[in-house]
């Protein structure tokens, strides 16, 4: 028979009453048994297992572990949470407690690195429920913006709260659209073409707008009539008027209107209109 998960962890630590202190206000653990001075078994909030993570004290004239560094070894641990509202809670919680050294958005995973008193890293992860990875959501490595997350798929705005240090130049310029390139070399994409719509966002309007499923007759493209033609969509009332474009561009696409919008994208890169 398989294994089916991780049951529990156990570490040695320096000092059991100052690892057990920062578990339990750090993560929400509670103590379910304790040998005093010696040992202690943890259980995280709502856990079925017996517990989760033992601690073992070998005293404070003991070094630092140095797995990684000089020994082979454990890299750390990772504890998931079930909502994002947790690992926010849990971010400024380690924070406050200056132990908070990363977070990093994996793609299908939402993640917050921190150190225990004895400087022993362990991970707090969210997973990206299956109904909200879509076809672009890949693995990867990115500064973790939980605000983004938390507010989950919308429109692009103004004064959106999302954008990284240096994402505005990047959207101002129209260079956060190069990386396309690749999927116009796959096939998967075109130059010009109705523009690709987030999918939760593609579903809805299917559903809600007569004839919009009819601008997938086409790969989408890195630009388009409607976007050189019809200011930036930001509710479904301007996506609306921008699929009559989408449309008339369906009906009537010809490499002399390519060359027309191409022409007009330069003008719109170099003048940064529309941008969002």
């Amino acid at each position: 028979m398989p294994v089916t998960r991780l049951n529990h962890a156990v570490l040695y630590v320096r000092d059991l009453a100052r690892t057990v202190g920062f578990y339990r206000e750090a993560l929400g653990f509670e103590v379910k048994l304790e040998i005093p001075g010696r040992a202690a078994f943890l259980q995280a909030e709502g856990s079925n297992n017996d517990h989760d993570l033992g601690v073992f004290a070998v005293g404070t004239n003991v070094g630092d572990s140095m797995a990684g560094r000089a020994t082979v070894g454990l890299y750390h641990l990772a504890w998931e949470v079930d909502t994002l509202e947790t690992l926010e809670r849990i971010r400024a919680k380690l924070a406050s407690l200056d132990a908070l050294v990363g977070a990093t958005d994996h793609g299908t995973t939402k993640a917050l690195y921190g150190k225990d008193p004895d400087g022993l890293e362990f991970e707090v992860c969210w997973l990206v429920p299956a109904d909200r990875i879509t076809p672009d959501v890949q693995m990867g490595t990115l500064p973790l913006n939980l605000e983004a997350e938390k507010d989950g798929p919308q429109f692009a705005s103004e004064d959106d709260h999302r954008l990284i240090a240096g994402g505005r130049l990047l959207r101002k310029s129209r260079l956060d659209e190069i990386p396309q390139l690749w999927n116009v070399l796959k096939g998967e994409m075109s130059l010009v073409g109705p523009r690709a719509e987030q999918v939760s966002f593609a579903e809805t309007f299917r559903q809600e707008i007569p004839f919009y499923e009819h601008r997938h007759l086409v790969r989408p493209g890195i630009t388009g009539w409607a976007q050189v033609n019809y200011r930036y969509a930001d509710d479904q009332a301007d996506t609306i008027e921008k699929l009559t474009y989408d449309l008339y561009y369906v009906k009537h696409m010809s490499p002399v209107m390519d060359i027309s919008v191409l022409w007009k994208s330069v003008w719109t890169v170099l003048t940064g209109a529309g941008a969002r």
